[in-house]
């Protein structure tokens, strides 16, 4: 709760005229993260989430969906090694990307299941035309255009990210062939009789018809 209320003073405060040194991507990324979460309209075989009626999907093909935000292309893909890597190694994170980008940003959404999620923004390119990831907690966005188009995608795929649910047992289905091991186990009685006082262990051996020679007498019953 602190937190939205936080990440909502700051929306103010932007939208006021206060931050005067951020600029309009900031903008956009802030509002995206406080606007409502409505119900999916999108479905696909591994994610259903929401798209505004103004926005449209071009393409979708695999794991990878083209949009048209404002009638600038957008591409989504699904992290399927993140989704593999959370069911089966909950320890191990996925590396940072190498590249050293022109502005790099990170934050954290709250999605439509009311959890939390970290996101990292990299904007490449110091020209008009730039290229802007955006890092969802399995998703990738990627757009190319000036300052105020990545901004207008950049918030989209926040608002789509927020309003996302993976379908992890289709991905795992589709992508891992790592099979879960059920162990199960048996009682095996090994002595039908207790130890005796007296005598050798080969006489707890010898069972009703079927019998263990003793050691030393070569003999079997």
């Amino acid at each position: 709760m602190k937190r939205k209320t936080a990440v909502s003073l700051s929306l103010v405060l932007l939208l006021g005229g206060c931050g005067s040194t951020e600029d309009v991507l900031d903008q956009h990324i802030a509002s995206a993260t406080v606007r409502e979460i409505r119900k999916a309209n999108q479905k696909d075989r591994f994610v259903s989430y929401y798209l505004q009626k103004e926005d449209g999907i071009l393409k979708q093909e695999g794991t990878c969906t083209q949009f048209s935000i404002q009638g600038k292309c957008m591409w989504m893909n699904l992290r399927v090694e993140d989704i593999v890597r959370s069911v089966y190694y909950t320890d191990v994170k996925a590396d940072d990307l190498p590249a050293k980008p022109y502005r790099h940003e990170s934050g954290s959404y709250t999605d439509v299941s009311d959890d939390t999620y970290d996101y990292s923004l990299y904007v490449y390119g110091s020209g008009r035309i730039k290229v802007m990831l955006v890092r969802t907690a399995y998703e990738d966005f990627i757009c190319v255009g000036t300052l105020d188009e990545i901004a207008d995608c950049g918030e989209e795929a926040i608002a789509i990210a927020r309003s996302l649910k993976a379908d992890r047992d289709a991905v795992i289905k589709a992508y891992s062939k790592r099979n879960d091991i059920t162990y199960t186990t048996d009682s095996l009685e090994l002595f039908q009789t207790l130890v005796p006082e007296e005598g050798g262990i080969d006489e707890i051996l010898i069972q009703d018809s079927s019998a263990t020679a003793s050691p030393g007498t070569g003999e079997e019953g």
